[in-house]
């Protein structure tokens, strides 16, 4: 099951004018350090909860992120797939 969507950028500055356009308006959205199973994108993230993606794409442009990545557990395996919309 999917806990949480991560969105990819090409520079840290990228990462953090997607917080700043999502902040407030998102719950759950936060920049965290880019899982090492993602090589596209800079060394951030910004993890958004299942409820939270809608918004996401409302706010961010496509220009805005690189790519978009379902994060999820096998038991104690993390699980990271390329989101398709």
């Amino acid at each position: 099951m999917i806990e949480y969507y991560l969105f990819s950028f090409k520079s840290t500055g990228d990462a953090t004018k997607a917080l700043a356009k999502v902040n407030g308006k998102l719950k759950s959205a936060r920049l965290i350090p880019l899982p090492p199973e993602i090589s596209a994108g800079c060394g951030n993230s910004l993890r958004v909860g299942l409820d939270d993606l809608d918004k996401a794409l409302e706010i961010l442009g496509k220009d805005d992120y690189v790519g978009i990545y379902t994060l999820s557990h096998e038991g104690r395996k993390r699980v990271i797939e390329k989101h398709v919309l």
